[in-house]
Protein backbone atom coordinates (compact mmCIF):
# COMPACT_ATOMS: atom_id res chain seq x y z
CA UNK A 1 0.00 0.00 0.00
CA UNK A 2 1.32 3.46 -0.93
CA UNK A 3 0.29 6.87 0.31
CA UNK A 4 0.99 10.44 -0.72
CA UNK A 5 1.26 13.14 1.89
CA UNK A 6 0.57 16.68 0.73
CA UNK A 7 1.52 19.52 3.02
CA UNK A 8 -1.09 22.17 3.59
CA UNK A 9 -0.36 25.71 2.50
CA UNK A 10 0.57 28.08 5.32
CA UNK A 11 -2.22 30.43 4.34
CA UNK A 12 -5.46 30.07 2.44
CA UNK A 13 -4.89 33.51 0.91
CA UNK A 14 -3.73 33.70 -2.73
CA UNK A 15 -0.09 34.55 -3.38
CA UNK A 16 0.94 36.98 -6.13
CA UNK A 17 3.44 35.19 -8.37
CA UNK A 18 3.83 37.74 -11.18
CA UNK A 19 2.53 41.16 -12.06
CA UNK A 20 2.07 42.38 -15.63
CA UNK A 21 2.25 46.14 -16.13
CA UNK A 22 2.09 48.13 -19.34
CA UNK A 23 -1.49 48.98 -20.29
CA UNK A 24 -2.51 52.63 -19.92
CA UNK A 25 -6.13 51.80 -18.99
CA UNK A 26 -8.19 48.98 -17.47
CA UNK A 27 -7.63 45.42 -18.71
CA UNK A 28 -10.98 44.04 -19.85
CA UNK A 29 -9.98 40.48 -20.80
CA UNK A 30 -7.11 38.07 -20.28
CA UNK A 31 -6.43 34.60 -21.66
CA UNK A 32 -3.73 32.24 -20.41
CA UNK A 33 -1.43 30.47 -22.90
CA UNK A 34 -0.29 27.47 -20.81
CA UNK A 35 2.06 25.76 -23.28
CA UNK A 36 3.86 29.03 -24.06
CA UNK A 37 3.74 30.32 -20.46
CA UNK A 38 2.09 33.51 -21.60
CA UNK A 39 -0.96 35.75 -21.38
CA UNK A 40 -3.01 37.64 -23.98
CA UNK A 41 -4.61 40.83 -22.67
CA UNK A 42 -7.15 43.28 -24.09
CA UNK A 43 -7.56 46.75 -22.65
CA UNK A 44 -9.67 49.87 -22.80
CA UNK A 45 -6.50 51.64 -24.01
CA UNK A 46 -7.33 50.00 -27.41
CA UNK A 47 -4.44 47.54 -27.30
CA UNK A 48 -4.15 43.79 -27.41
CA UNK A 49 -0.86 42.41 -26.10
CA UNK A 50 0.75 38.98 -25.99
CA UNK A 51 2.99 38.62 -22.93
CA UNK A 52 5.51 35.78 -22.83
CA UNK A 53 7.48 34.82 -19.74
CA UNK A 54 11.22 35.40 -20.18
CA UNK A 55 14.11 33.56 -18.54
CA UNK A 56 14.17 36.30 -15.89
CA UNK A 57 10.69 35.23 -14.79
CA UNK A 58 9.11 38.50 -15.91
CA UNK A 59 6.41 38.83 -18.56
CA UNK A 60 7.25 41.09 -21.51
CA UNK A 61 4.97 42.20 -24.35
CA UNK A 62 6.04 40.18 -27.37
CA UNK A 63 3.24 41.35 -29.66
CA UNK A 64 1.44 44.68 -29.39
CA UNK A 65 -1.52 45.63 -31.60
CA UNK A 66 -3.62 48.81 -31.48
CA UNK A 67 -7.33 48.57 -32.32
CA UNK A 68 -9.64 51.29 -33.66
CA UNK A 69 -11.78 51.15 -30.50
CA UNK A 70 -11.43 49.67 -26.99
CA UNK A 71 -11.57 45.89 -26.66
CA UNK A 72 -14.15 44.44 -24.32
CA UNK A 73 -13.92 40.68 -24.91
CA UNK A 74 -11.81 37.91 -26.48
CA UNK A 75 -12.64 34.40 -27.59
Amino acid sequence: MAAEIHSRPQSSRPVLLSKIEGHQDAVTAALLIPKEDGVITASEDRTIRVWLKRDSGQYWPSIYHTMASPCSAMA
